[in-house]
């Protein structure tokens, strides 16, 4: 699929999987983290999806299409490790804005541990995405989780970049919550992802 241009011109999408526009404003915003070079060719290469994502009102969906062909534009640009930082960096931007403040609060109020901070994953997810799949959490160990996201659109399951991004916005939750040193791989199991992090 090309990027650029009028994002009218972009491959058929799914009409239920979408994602609510204040996590893609988030995401354009971690743009900078990138550095300015990187971040200038993932914003010309993606002009159309930047454009349409920047027009949008926050409380919106769009197609999660868009936010699949930003993160593999931002693997290409810079890389994948550069880019599941930029997606940690995303989700900590995420957890600041109105939608997942108060439920990091809350949290936050309560004691906030890697363990209690995924426990609520699953509804933070369904605050973000919708037509994505549904997430289950379990705990393995004492520094140890288990993200289950089963029936995945075949937009997340095609793209190994935005597979591994949400992994590293995993690993973003873990170290919000005092988690050291997070590392969250994924494993694919037919339409389910198994999502394992781990911490210090």
């Amino acid at each position: 699929m090309m990027l650029g241009g009028d994002a009218s011109r972009l491959a058929p999408v799914s009409e239920l999987a979408q994602m609510r526009v204040s996590h893609l404003k988030a995401n354009l915003e971690s743009l900078d983290d990138l550095g300015a070079e990187h971040a200038a060719r993932v914003r010309a290469e993606a002009a159309g999806i930047v454009s349409a994502i920047q027009a949008a009102v926050s409380v919106a969906w769009l197609p999660i299409e868009l936010d699949v062909e930003l993160t593999d534009a931002v693997e290409r640009v810079a890389g994948r490790a550069r880019m599941r930082e930029w997606s940690r960096n995303a989700i900590v931007r995420s957890t600041e804005g109105p939608l997942l403040r108060p439920m990091l609060s809350a949290l936050t109020r309560m004691g906030m541990t890697p363990h209690s901070a995924f426990k609520r994953v699953p509804y933070g997810w369904s605050l973000i995405y919708r037509g994505c799949g549904d997430l289950s959490y379990e705990a393995v160990g004492p520094k140890e989780v288990l993200i289950i996201q089963r029936d995945a659109p075949r937009a997340i399951l095609d793209s190994p970049s935005y597979v591994h991004g949400i992994a590293a916005a995993f690993e973003g939750i873990a170290q919000i919550a005092g988690g050291r040193a997070p590392h969250a791989e994924p494993e694919r199991a037919g339409t389910a992802i198994h999502y394992r992090c781990r911490w210090t």
